[in-house]
């Protein structure tokens, strides 16, 4: 997923799932950061802590899925300096579908 901060600032998104426990990258920049998060219905969150952001600060996403779009609110930093932005992330090219015995038989 292609996704775009309030202030412009360009990520991209790799999710894997596994029912609803969602695991994956954001990549800001050149650098990469893992990110765990949680789908319920139509909405998402997760958090991540992204290198190539300014100030590596902790990032909690939480938004609606609505077809390939995803929309909503990132927290950015911890504490009294707490900001939240708005962001948003369309689908630029679909996964691959896996089964979950496909997992286990490729270990």
């Amino acid at each position: 997923m292609a996704s775009q901060r309030a202030d412009g600032f360009p990520y991209e998104i790799a999710f894997d799932q596994t029912f609803q426990i969602l695991e994956g990258t954001l990549r800001a920049g050149s650098e990469s950061s893992p990110l765990r998060g949680r789908l319920n219905g139509d909405q998402v969150s997760f958090t991540t802590q992204p290198k190539g952001s300014p100030g590596s600060m902790r990032h909690e996403f939480r938004g609606r899925v609505e077809k390939d779009t995803i929309t909503g609110t990132v927290r950015i930093g911890e504490g009294a300096g707490v900001r939240e932005a708005k962001w948003s992330a369309r689908l630029v090219a679909p996964g691959e579908l896996r089964r979950a015995s496909d997992e286990i038989a490729g270990r």
